[in-house]
């Protein structure tokens, strides 16, 4: 069986780039001399723009009410279009287009192995599963608070 064919670990690998996008920082492009128009609105050539991955990944529209909470099941049991919209949006995280990251799809397989393997060799527990823990970004997200118990299996 391949990874890919099980719908909750796609569910979570993908809920977990949402909720701790591996780029938080703004993605800056230049407008082309030309200019461009967005949205019925004309930007001049060699405006610097950019877009918040942070800020895309809590779209409520795109991924409903509770985008601050991470729940990987919000990605089964919904339609093909929603999961492409979805699915589309957290790829943003890696760029688009000629500046889309190259090693993505490499991206997506080692996550895949690594939780797969992760999983069949360790046991995972929360010490203290009350009490709340923080995700601090510098950049890349830390989490505070959140002392796991690893055991071989």
């Amino acid at each position: 069986m391949e990874a890919k064919t099980l719908p909750y670990l796609q569910a979570v690998i993908y809920e977990g780039l949402r909720i701790h996008p591996p780029f938080t920082g703004l993605l800056c492009k230049k407008v082309p001399p030309e200019g461009d128009t967005y949205d019925g609105k004309f930007i001049p050539g060699g405006t610097r723009i950019a877009h918040s991955t942070w800020s895309i990944m809590r779209n409520k529209q795109v991924f409903g009410e509770d985008v601050e909470v991470f729940r990987p099941e919000r990605w089964l049991g919904i339609d093909d279009a929603r999961r492409t919209t979805m699915e589309r949006t957290v790829d943003l995280a890696f760029g688009y287009g000629r500046w889309a990251c190259a090693g993505k799809t490499v991206s997506f397989m080692e996550l895949n192995k690594f939780y797969v393997e992760l999983l069949r060799h360790f046991d995972f527990q929360l010490v203290n599963p009350t009490q709340p823990w923080h995700s601090v970004n510098q950049g890349f997200f830390l989490q505070k608070d959140m002392w796991v118990k690893v055991t071989e299996r």
